[in-house]
């Protein structure tokens, strides 16, 4: 009797430890679910945030942009598609009595003509390879073309726009620079680290210049009878020793 008793009590608190443990189970699980519901909810805020944050930086540079837009002294009057696709253009020149920009489309081995008062495509001059420099001289009805993919300078007739002399022009030539008094062309050659100098009544070579470094794009000055680098590495004008170097080696050449 007294056995029965104690295994109806035991039964009886095992129940009840077993109640207990689902309780606590089911406590434990609410918890968790209360928590993971809770930081998904503070991620969504802060995700909300950001986005607002995001947004906003947004709007003000967008704000911003047509401002500054509006306060530079230009704007786009037109977009004219030129002809020879997407690549890349390199020296343009710009015949100011004619209204002929001369647009060197090195991307396209071409050169194209563009009328900057009626917008308008005059025309394109083919076949010059990996073209750089481009320099129209009116006054000679040229336009002077370094064509750097077979090392050679185009003379062009404005006129009818045909190539009507190629002259050697050194490594890679680049720059384009005349010399009216002298009648004389200067082709900076990149990688040749020289100036070509070309007879423009002839289109013939007269000397080659070593300059000691790689010469970029260049300008004659009219006045003080010198062509003078704009850039290079080994000859760089933007020193006075470089400057004089250059200009020392040009003078022959120029008398």
């Amino acid at each position: 009797m007294n056995q029965s008793k104690q295994s109806v009590s035991d039964r009886i608190e095992g129940s009840l430890i077993s109640s207990s443990s689902r309780w606590f189970l089911t406590i434990i699980g609410m918890a968790l679910f209360v928590l993971a519901c809770s930081a998904q909810q503070g991620q969504r805020q802060s995700n909300a945030a950001s986005a607002s944050s995001l947004s906003s930086a947004a709007k003000t540079d967008g704000d911003s942009a047509p401002a500054l837009t509006a306060s530079l002294p230009l704007r786009t009057l037109s977009d004219v598609p030129l002809t020879g696709g997407a690549t890349r253009l390199d020296y343009q020149s710009l015949d100011s009595a004619s209204g002929r920009l001369y647009i060197a489309h090195l991307g396209s081995d071409l050169m194209t003509v563009f009328d900057v008062n009626k917008q308008t495509i005059v025309g394109d001059v083919k076949d010059l390879k990996r073209v750089h420099g481009v320099l129209a001289v009116p006054e000679l009805h040229r336009v002077y073309a370094s064509a750097t993919g077979t090392n050679e300078l185009a003379v062009i007739d404005d006129q009818n726009l045909t190539i009507v002399a190629r002259v050697p022009a050194g490594d890679y030539p680049d720059g384009i620079a005349y010399a009216a008094k002298e009648n004389k062309i200067y082709v900076s050659d990149l990688h040749g680290k020289t100036d070509t100098v070309i007879d423009a009544k002839t289109n013939q070579v007269v000397t080659t210049i070593q300059l000691g470094g790689g010469a970029g794009p260049q300008k004659c000055g009219s006045v003080s009878r010198r062509c003078r680098e704009a850039h290079d590495t080994g000859a760089n004008c933007r020193s006075t020793e470089a400057r004089s170097r250059v200009e020392k080696a040009l003078k022959p050449a120029l008398s």
